[in-house]
Protein backbone atom coordinates (compact mmCIF):
# COMPACT_ATOMS: atom_id res chain seq x y z
CA UNK A 1 0.00 0.00 0.00
CA UNK A 2 1.33 3.32 -1.07
CA UNK A 3 2.25 5.45 1.54
CA UNK A 4 2.00 8.99 1.71
CA UNK A 5 3.52 12.18 4.01
CA UNK A 6 1.53 14.43 5.74
CA UNK A 7 3.61 17.51 6.81
CA UNK A 8 2.43 20.70 8.19
CA UNK A 9 4.02 24.27 7.23
CA UNK A 10 2.15 26.48 9.40
CA UNK A 11 5.23 26.95 12.07
CA UNK A 12 7.89 27.38 9.14
CA UNK A 13 8.74 30.73 6.80
CA UNK A 14 8.92 29.95 2.63
CA UNK A 15 12.71 29.24 2.60
CA UNK A 16 12.27 26.69 6.33
CA UNK A 17 9.11 25.10 3.88
CA UNK A 18 11.39 25.11 0.62
CA UNK A 19 14.25 23.41 2.60
CA UNK A 20 12.03 20.93 4.65
CA UNK A 21 10.29 20.17 1.14
CA UNK A 22 13.58 19.44 -0.23
CA UNK A 23 15.20 17.76 2.29
CA UNK A 24 12.29 15.12 2.30
CA UNK A 25 13.18 14.50 -1.38
CA UNK A 26 15.96 13.53 -0.78
CA UNK A 27 15.65 11.14 1.52
CA UNK A 28 13.46 9.14 -0.71
CA UNK A 29 9.98 10.78 0.17
CA UNK A 30 7.90 11.10 -2.93
CA UNK A 31 3.96 11.79 -2.61
CA UNK A 32 2.50 13.62 0.66
CA UNK A 33 -0.86 14.37 1.46
CA UNK A 34 -1.83 17.95 1.42
CA UNK A 35 -2.31 19.72 4.75
CA UNK A 36 -5.48 21.58 5.52
CA UNK A 37 -3.41 24.52 7.00
CA UNK A 38 -2.33 25.50 3.71
CA UNK A 39 -6.49 25.61 2.35
CA UNK A 40 -6.83 27.74 5.64
CA UNK A 41 -4.13 30.03 4.57
CA UNK A 42 -4.99 30.51 1.63
CA UNK A 43 -8.29 32.34 2.58
CA UNK A 44 -6.41 35.14 4.24
CA UNK A 45 -3.69 35.06 1.92
CA UNK A 46 -4.45 34.53 -1.38
CA UNK A 47 -2.11 32.68 -4.08
CA UNK A 48 -0.49 30.48 -1.17
CA UNK A 49 -1.64 27.86 -2.29
CA UNK A 50 -0.08 28.40 -6.55
CA UNK A 51 3.40 29.39 -3.90
CA UNK A 52 3.12 26.01 -2.08
CA UNK A 53 2.20 23.76 -5.02
CA UNK A 54 4.92 25.47 -6.66
CA UNK A 55 7.69 24.69 -3.91
CA UNK A 56 6.74 20.86 -4.17
CA UNK A 57 6.83 20.93 -7.57
CA UNK A 58 10.16 22.09 -7.45
CA UNK A 59 11.71 19.51 -4.87
CA UNK A 60 10.06 16.91 -6.94
CA UNK A 61 7.38 16.02 -4.76
CA UNK A 62 3.49 14.76 -5.83
CA UNK A 63 0.12 14.62 -4.13
CA UNK A 64 -2.07 12.22 -3.90
CA UNK A 65 -4.60 12.87 -0.97
CA UNK A 66 -5.93 16.36 0.77
CA UNK A 67 -7.06 17.37 3.93
CA UNK A 68 -10.21 19.63 3.67
CA UNK A 69 -10.57 22.64 6.39
CA UNK A 70 -12.74 21.81 9.30
CA UNK A 71 -14.37 22.66 12.76
CA UNK A 72 -17.14 25.13 13.35
CA UNK A 73 -18.20 26.99 10.37
CA UNK A 74 -15.76 25.37 8.04
CA UNK A 75 -17.95 21.89 8.91
CA UNK A 76 -20.25 20.92 6.54
CA UNK A 77 -23.14 20.43 9.10
CA UNK A 78 -22.65 23.59 10.19
CA UNK A 79 -26.51 24.40 11.12
CA UNK A 80 -26.67 28.18 9.59
CA UNK A 81 -27.90 27.28 6.43
CA UNK A 82 -26.46 30.37 4.80
CA UNK A 83 -23.29 29.69 6.00
CA UNK A 84 -22.97 26.18 5.35
CA UNK A 85 -23.58 26.72 1.54
CA UNK A 86 -20.73 29.15 1.43
CA UNK A 87 -18.74 26.43 2.89
CA UNK A 88 -19.53 23.81 0.65
CA UNK A 89 -18.31 26.20 -2.24
CA UNK A 90 -15.10 26.84 -0.21
CA UNK A 91 -14.72 23.24 0.06
CA UNK A 92 -15.27 22.81 -3.48
CA UNK A 93 -13.12 24.95 -4.65
CA UNK A 94 -9.62 23.23 -2.60
CA UNK A 95 -11.32 19.74 -3.86
CA UNK A 96 -10.82 21.02 -6.80
CA UNK A 97 -7.49 22.15 -6.32
CA UNK A 98 -6.20 19.08 -4.61
CA UNK A 99 -7.21 17.26 -8.10
CA UNK A 100 -5.46 19.52 -10.16
CA UNK A 101 -2.35 19.16 -7.83
CA UNK A 102 -3.34 15.26 -8.48
CA UNK A 103 -4.90 13.93 -5.04
CA UNK A 104 -7.25 11.25 -5.76
CA UNK A 105 -9.17 11.62 -2.10
CA UNK A 106 -10.46 14.45 -0.67
CA UNK A 107 -10.98 14.48 3.29
CA UNK A 108 -13.19 15.82 5.43
CA UNK A 109 -14.52 15.48 8.90
CA UNK A 110 -18.81 14.78 9.47
CA UNK A 111 -18.57 18.11 11.81
CA UNK A 112 -18.96 19.48 15.33
CA UNK A 113 -21.95 18.50 17.36
CA UNK A 114 -23.96 21.77 17.61
CA UNK A 115 -25.66 22.74 21.14
CA UNK A 116 -29.38 22.90 20.25
CA UNK A 117 -29.16 20.49 17.30
CA UNK A 118 -29.80 16.63 17.18
CA UNK A 119 -27.70 14.68 15.77
CA UNK A 120 -29.69 13.70 13.18
CA UNK A 121 -30.56 17.24 12.20
CA UNK A 122 -26.61 17.60 12.02
CA UNK A 123 -26.05 14.85 9.42
CA UNK A 124 -29.28 15.84 7.46
CA UNK A 125 -27.09 19.39 6.98
CA UNK A 126 -23.94 17.05 6.01
CA UNK A 127 -25.72 15.26 3.64
CA UNK A 128 -27.35 18.53 1.78
CA UNK A 129 -23.46 19.71 1.48
CA UNK A 130 -22.03 16.50 0.40
CA UNK A 131 -24.61 16.17 -2.02
CA UNK A 132 -23.41 19.90 -3.29
CA UNK A 133 -20.38 18.58 -3.65
CA UNK A 134 -20.62 14.78 -5.47
CA UNK A 135 -20.65 16.72 -8.47
CA UNK A 136 -17.33 18.24 -8.51
CA UNK A 137 -15.82 14.65 -7.18
CA UNK A 138 -16.93 13.27 -10.22
CA UNK A 139 -15.78 16.16 -12.56
CA UNK A 140 -12.31 15.86 -11.18
CA UNK A 141 -11.99 12.30 -10.20
CA UNK A 142 -11.33 12.28 -6.53
CA UNK A 143 -13.20 10.67 -3.58
CA UNK A 144 -14.93 12.52 -0.89
CA UNK A 145 -13.76 10.32 2.15
CA UNK A 146 -15.04 11.06 5.51
CA UNK A 147 -13.18 10.80 8.35
CA UNK A 148 -14.37 8.88 11.85
CA UNK A 149 -13.35 11.32 14.87
CA UNK A 150 -13.24 11.05 18.19
CA UNK A 151 -16.14 11.02 20.89
CA UNK A 152 -17.74 14.29 20.84
CA UNK A 153 -18.11 15.04 17.26
CA UNK A 154 -20.02 13.44 14.45
CA UNK A 155 -18.45 10.46 13.05
CA UNK A 156 -17.15 8.99 15.79
CA UNK A 157 -19.22 6.12 16.14
CA UNK A 158 -17.94 3.92 12.73
CA UNK A 159 -21.12 2.11 12.19
CA UNK A 160 -23.22 5.21 11.91
CA UNK A 161 -20.38 6.63 9.64
CA UNK A 162 -20.82 3.54 7.46
CA UNK A 163 -24.33 3.44 6.75
CA UNK A 164 -23.98 7.43 6.07
CA UNK A 165 -21.83 6.73 3.19
CA UNK A 166 -23.55 3.72 2.21
CA UNK A 167 -26.50 5.94 1.66
CA UNK A 168 -25.39 7.68 -0.82
CA UNK A 169 -24.91 4.85 -2.89
CA UNK A 170 -21.70 6.79 -5.12
CA UNK A 171 -18.29 5.48 -5.85
CA UNK A 172 -17.15 9.59 -5.14
CA UNK A 173 -17.79 8.61 -1.17
CA UNK A 174 -15.85 6.61 0.71
CA UNK A 175 -14.32 6.54 4.22
CA UNK A 176 -11.03 7.85 5.44
CA UNK A 177 -10.21 5.63 8.12
CA UNK A 178 -8.01 7.69 11.31
CA UNK A 179 -6.49 4.52 13.18
CA UNK A 180 -5.75 7.09 16.02
CA UNK A 181 -9.50 8.30 16.30
CA UNK A 182 -11.16 4.99 16.08
CA UNK A 183 -8.70 3.56 18.84
CA UNK A 184 -10.20 6.52 21.11
CA UNK A 185 -13.70 5.52 20.17
CA UNK A 186 -13.28 1.87 20.80
CA UNK A 187 -11.06 -1.08 19.40
CA UNK A 188 -9.34 0.06 15.73
CA UNK A 189 -9.49 -3.39 14.10
CA UNK A 190 -13.21 -3.90 15.31
CA UNK A 191 -13.93 -0.27 14.14
CA UNK A 192 -11.95 -0.48 10.92
CA UNK A 193 -13.91 -3.62 9.83
CA UNK A 194 -16.93 -1.39 9.63
CA UNK A 195 -15.56 0.95 7.38
CA UNK A 196 -13.32 -1.52 5.58
CA UNK A 197 -15.51 -1.84 2.40
CA UNK A 198 -15.77 1.84 2.11
CA UNK A 199 -12.22 2.90 3.08
CA UNK A 200 -10.14 4.78 -0.07
CA UNK A 201 -7.87 5.80 2.54
CA UNK A 202 -6.50 5.34 6.07
CA UNK A 203 -4.49 7.81 8.73
CA UNK A 204 -1.99 6.32 10.49
CA UNK A 205 -1.29 7.65 13.72
CA UNK A 206 -1.27 5.41 17.41
CA UNK A 207 -2.46 6.68 20.70
CA UNK A 208 -2.62 5.34 24.35
CA UNK A 209 -6.05 4.96 23.83
CA UNK A 210 -7.64 7.97 25.60
CA UNK A 211 -5.88 11.06 24.24
CA UNK A 212 -5.69 11.83 20.74
CA UNK A 213 -1.47 11.74 20.65
CA UNK A 214 -0.67 11.44 17.01
CA UNK A 215 2.49 8.79 18.41
CA UNK A 216 3.96 6.81 15.52
CA UNK A 217 3.03 3.30 15.03
CA UNK A 218 3.87 0.53 18.31
CA UNK A 219 4.70 3.37 20.58
CA UNK A 220 0.60 3.51 21.88
CA UNK A 221 -1.72 -0.10 21.94
CA UNK A 222 -3.32 -0.20 18.56
CA UNK A 223 -2.64 -3.69 17.45
CA UNK A 224 -0.72 -3.02 14.13
CA UNK A 225 -0.37 -6.27 12.85
CA UNK A 226 -4.03 -6.88 13.04
CA UNK A 227 -4.88 -3.67 11.84
CA UNK A 228 -2.70 -3.89 8.83
CA UNK A 229 -3.75 -7.26 7.72
CA UNK A 230 -7.59 -5.52 7.20
CA UNK A 231 -6.25 -2.54 5.92
CA UNK A 232 -4.15 -4.31 3.16
CA UNK A 233 -7.30 -6.24 1.99
CA UNK A 234 -9.56 -3.18 1.79
CA UNK A 235 -11.19 -3.21 -1.71
CA UNK A 236 -10.49 0.34 -2.24
CA UNK A 237 -7.78 1.70 -0.13
CA UNK A 238 -5.66 3.69 -2.53
CA UNK A 239 -3.06 5.06 0.06
CA UNK A 240 -2.23 5.32 3.40
CA UNK A 241 -1.04 8.64 4.71
CA UNK A 242 1.46 9.21 8.20
CA UNK A 243 -0.05 12.03 10.69
CA UNK A 244 2.33 12.57 13.65
CA UNK A 245 2.63 15.34 16.44
CA UNK A 246 6.10 17.37 14.77
CA UNK A 247 4.85 16.69 11.08
CA UNK A 248 6.82 20.21 10.14
CA UNK A 249 10.10 18.63 11.63
CA UNK A 250 12.60 17.11 9.31
CA UNK A 251 13.84 14.05 11.61
CA UNK A 252 10.59 13.63 13.01
CA UNK A 253 9.07 13.08 9.74
CA UNK A 254 11.61 10.83 8.82
CA UNK A 255 11.50 8.83 11.62
CA UNK A 256 7.86 8.30 11.42
CA UNK A 257 8.04 7.06 7.82
CA UNK A 258 10.89 4.40 8.37
CA UNK A 259 8.66 3.13 11.03
CA UNK A 260 5.81 3.07 8.79
CA UNK A 261 7.37 1.85 6.44
CA UNK A 262 8.21 -1.45 8.47
CA UNK A 263 4.09 -2.24 8.71
CA UNK A 264 3.32 -5.10 6.80
CA UNK A 265 2.12 -4.31 3.07
CA UNK A 266 3.18 -0.69 2.77
CA UNK A 267 5.50 0.58 0.19
CA UNK A 268 6.93 3.83 -0.50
Amino acid sequence: MKLLTLITGEKLGRNELAELLSSLRENGITHLSFSAFAYEKELNEPGFMDEYLHLAASAGLSFSSAHGIWYHNNDLNWPDRDGRMATVKTQQRYLERAAEAGCRSFILHPGMIFRRYTESELWENLRGSIKELIPAAMANNIVIALENNIPGFLGSNCTELAQFIRSFDSEWVGASFDCGCANISGNAVENFMQLKDLAVTAVLHDNNGTANQHLMPGAGVINWQALMNEINTAPRLMHCETDFTGSHELQKVLEGVEICRRLPGITF
